[in-house]
């Protein structure tokens, strides 16, 4: 699953992610841009820790998003569920293109993890 529809996974030469950082490490779209980055590298856990850290300075609708494909990567779908129902709740009233977009894609994540842990629930 590409996140760059999402995400703006580009990097320039001239200020990679970690040198913003280095100059605002409490940056909330880079720290989120650079954790969608780490997390298509196979980087999970540090992708989280970005993620978290993100969600802790502000609430950015990418990184709900992001950091429950993360959970749902690593078949914690109930974690999963229960990020984007807390985004659900944040972002229901607002509205807009850049809104529209995740929230449809948030939207389409969480009812396939929904489906997921009804077959789940029905094999136990």
């Amino acid at each position: 699953m590409a996140l760059s529809p999402l995400y703006n996974l580009d990097a320039t030469p001239s200020c990679p992610h970690e040198k913003c950082l280095e100059h605002d490490p409490d940056d909330p779209m880079v720290l989120c841009n650079y954790a969608a980055l780490i997390m298509d590298k196979r980087e999970y856990q540090r992708a989280e820790v970005l993620f978290k850290k993100t969600l802790d300075i502000q609430a950015v609708p990418n990184a709900y998003y992001g950091l429950a494909l993360l959970y749902r990567m690593a078949d914690q779908l109930e974690a999963a569920r229960s990020v984007l129902e807390t985004y659900f709740t944040r972002f229901s009233h607002q509205k807009g293109p850049d809104v529209s977009s995740i929230h449809d894609e948030a939207r389409k994540l969480y009812n396939e993890i929904s489906a997921e842990l009804r077959v789940q629930e029905k094999s136990h």
